[in-house]
Protein backbone atom coordinates (compact mmCIF):
# COMPACT_ATOMS: atom_id res chain seq x y z
CA UNK A 1 0.00 0.00 0.00
CA UNK A 2 1.39 3.31 -1.13
CA UNK A 3 -0.66 5.47 1.25
CA UNK A 4 0.60 3.40 4.05
CA UNK A 5 4.13 4.05 3.18
CA UNK A 6 3.49 7.57 2.38
CA UNK A 7 2.54 7.96 5.86
CA UNK A 8 4.95 6.46 7.55
CA UNK A 9 8.01 8.23 5.77
CA UNK A 10 5.60 11.40 6.88
CA UNK A 11 5.43 10.52 10.54
CA UNK A 12 8.94 9.06 10.51
CA UNK A 13 10.04 12.98 8.97
CA UNK A 14 8.19 14.49 11.62
CA UNK A 15 9.83 12.86 14.55
CA UNK A 16 12.83 13.93 12.93
CA UNK A 17 11.83 17.27 12.61
CA UNK A 18 10.86 17.62 16.39
CA UNK A 19 13.56 15.66 17.53
CA UNK A 20 15.98 18.24 16.01
CA UNK A 21 14.01 20.93 17.43
CA UNK A 22 13.93 19.93 20.78
CA UNK A 23 17.48 19.78 20.53
CA UNK A 24 17.88 23.30 19.79
CA UNK A 25 15.54 24.54 22.40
Amino acid sequence: MWLLNMINEIVTYWIVVCNVVYMFL
